[in-house]
């Protein structure tokens, strides 16, 4: 089941919450191993990121798999394919 603070969660990592409501997610980080587990992975990406070495987070070679299998096939191809 999803945490109903998830959305906040992603909020807080982009700083994008008021002061008040900010405090109340991070109290409710303390108690919810989902969001904290979120939110640690937001830290992680982020750091990674930032360090410009996002490879070892263990998401990009697959990311780049499924954004080149789900990509068209290049103007050219689909001519000569047609040309054939």
């Amino acid at each position: 089941m999803s945490c109903p603070f998830r959305d906040d969660v992603c909020l807080l990592a982009d700083r994008e919450l008021p002061f008040a409501r900010r405090m109340v997610v991070e109290a409710h980080l303390a108690v919810c191993a989902e969001c904290a587990r979120a939110d640690d992975v937001i830290d992680r990406a982020e750091t990674a990121l930032r360090d410009g070495d996002p490879a070892p987070l263990g998401v990009v070679d697959p990311l780049l798999r499924r954004f080149a299998a789900a990509r068209p096939a290049p103007r050219a191809a689909l001519w000569l394919g047609a040309a054939a």
